[in-house]
């Protein structure tokens, strides 16, 4: 291990994301073996047992890990989803809180695994801008967010932070200002909040760096999935139905979430969070995983789609 490569990593969670910080935590090391992983992490209403065990498996991958505490009456008046917690926000109270001798912070949401090296990322040359991050390439313009131009609106899952440029052009200040005076804009927090505040002035990074369920092609069968991903470096799950521990998820690399959760300190911890018995949940499962394997053969599975449609509408509501 090179000491000097170092990558500092800035994580937000609440109690309901530990599980998800392993996994995320594991994928890191299990790429990254020639760095040294420093974590900055917010972990409001996690035990401190539980902290313990996060600190030890820290130092059993050589990385460290340190905690910050944050008071979640600061972010009360701050507007939430139904299905989003205050958690949301604290990437932007991290900037302030880390030390000031760390010059870079690559913030990466939970629900996320890292399946190449992260230095490339990391050394990104981030003169003159705040950040880095990695636009939706078929985003509408947001005219609301100040976000005129065709897929300039970005997924703030992950950002390369500049400490010191983020922190002179107040950045975190104006994007929570921002939210607290439009409310009923930012339908998507705080990312609403940074798009709005950020047009223009931040680095865009390739795809490669947050692959969403968005991105990733339809058609794409399971025997091309190892060339589509030989070049991509993080997979984010997006979309609250279509994550992997969701059993009807449709994100096709949800294999590479369960398969990190394997090797984690979670790994007996089930598959997925809302299986059932149910026909109706089973008929779209196998429906989902049949379509996912037919797809490389598209007289099939042109044949297989018309079979099923009847079947379908029989179990809609």
């Amino acid at each position: 291990m090179n000491p000097n490569n170092q990558i500092h990593l800035g994580i937000a969670i609440d109690q309901n994301y530990v599980t998800l910080f392993y996994v995320l935590l594991t994928s890191v090391f299990d790429n990254n073996k020639r760095h040294k992983i420093v974590v900055h992490i917010i972990a409001t209403g996690v035990s401190e047992n539980e902290k313990t065990k996060m600190s030890h498996f820290m130092k059993e991958n050589n990385g460290e890990i340190f905690f910050y505490d944050f008071d979640n009456s600061q972010a009360s008046d701050l507007y939430l989803k139904k299905h989003l917690t205050v958690a949301c926000y604290y990437r932007l109270y991290l900037p302030a809180l880390v030390p000031e001798k760390i010059e870079k912070l690559l913030y990466l949401d939970t629900d996320m695994v890292v399946i190449g090296d992260l230095l490339e990322l990391y050394n990104t040359d981030l003169t003159g801008w705040p950040a880095a991050i990695v636009n939706y390439a078929d985003a509408d313009p947001k005219p609301e967010l100040n976000v005129h131009n065709p897929g300039d609106y970005f997924n703030s899952g992950l950002m390369l932070m500049n400490l010191s440029e983020w922190k002179k052009q107040n950045i975190s200040e104006r994007a929570i200002e921002f939210v607290q005076q439009n409310p009923t804009v930012c339908k998507l927090s705080d990312q609403d909040g940074l798009n709005a505040v950020l047009v223009g002035n931040y680095y865009k990074l390739p795809l490669k760096y947050n692959v969403t369920l968005s991105d990733i092609p339809q058609n794409l069968g399971k025997s091309k999935h190892k060339e589509y991903l030989k070049d991509k470096v993080v997979i984010h799950y997006t979309r609250g139905g279509h994550k992997p521990w969701k059993i009807l998820g449709k994100n096709k690399f949800r294999y590479i979430y369960h398969d990190y959760l394997k090797k984690s300190p979670r790994r007996n911890e089930k598959k997925y969070s809302d299986f059932s018995f149910k026909p109706k949940t089973l008929f779209f499962f196998l429906k989902i995983r049949t379509e996912e394997r037919i797809v490389d053969y598209p007289l099939a599975y042109k044949l297989y789609k018309k079979l099923v449609r009847k079947t379908s509408n029989s179990f809609k509501d």
